[in-house]
C-alpha cells in the first residue's frame, strides 16, 4: 500500500488594542479588540494533496498538548501508512510530542520534520497563501469574530469550493 502524505502547518492570527491583525492584514485601518489582551485565532491543518483537509481550532496559544489531540483526531481517518510534513515549529518538536512518534509509528504514522526555513516544501503553504490572498474577502477584516468565521467558512470548504492544484 502506497504511504500518503498530508502536509501541516498552523497559521493563526491575532489582533489587541490598535495592533492589525497578522498575518491575515489587509484592512487600510488598525482592528480593535474588546480586550486588552491578545486574541488568538489558531488553526492546525493536515491537507492531503488531493484538497482533503483537516482543521483543528484554537482560541488560545499553540500548545503541544493541542497538537497531540489533533493528531489523534485525525488518526481514525487515515486509512494506511501517512507521513505528515511539519515545519519546526517548538510544538512540533516537543517531548511530549516525540513521546507519542513510537505509538503513532506503530499505527501507520510518520513524521516528517523539515528543513529550517523551507516554508516553500510544506505544500499547505500554498492553502494559507490562496485563503489570504485569493479567498478571503477584505470584508471579513471587519473584526476579530468575523475573520476567525470567516477563515473557518473557507477551510471547511476545501476541496469543494475551494480547490488548490499541486501541478
Amino acid at each position: 500500500m502506497a504511504t500518503k502524505a498530508a502536509f501541516v502547518y498552523r497559521p493563526w492570527c491575532r489582533t489587541c488594542g490598535s495592533r492589525r491583525a497578522k498575518p491575515w492584514v489587509c484592512w487600510p485601518k488598525p482592528t480593535r479588540a474588546a480586550s486588552t489582551c491578545w486574541a488568538f485565532c489558531n488553526v492546525l491543518g493536515f491537507l492531503s494533496r488531493k484538497n482533503c483537509l483537516y482543521f483543528f481550532e484554537a482560541q488560545e496559544t499553540m500548545t503541544a498538548q493541542f497538537v497531540i489531540e489533533s493528531i489523534e483526531a485525525l488518526l481514525p481517518q487515515l486509512s494506511g501508512p501517512t507521513v505528515l510534513v511539519l515545519d519546526n515549529a517548538s510544538v512540533h518538536r516537543s517531548k511530549l510530542v516525540q513521546a507519542k512518534l513510537k505509538e503513532w509509528k506503530q499505527k501507520g504514522l510518520r513524521l516528517l520534520f523539515l528543513p529550517p526555513y523551507c516554508p516553500h516544501l510544506n505544500l499547505i503553504e500554498t492553502l494559507w497563501r490562496q485563503t489570504k490572498y485569493r479567498w478571503l474577502d477584505c470584508e471579513a477584516y471587519r473584526n476579530f469574530e468575523t475573520l476567525c468565521r470567516s477563515i473557518t467558512d473557507i477551510l471547511a470548504q476545501v476541496g469543494t469550493k475551494y480547490r488548490i492544484s499541486f501541478a
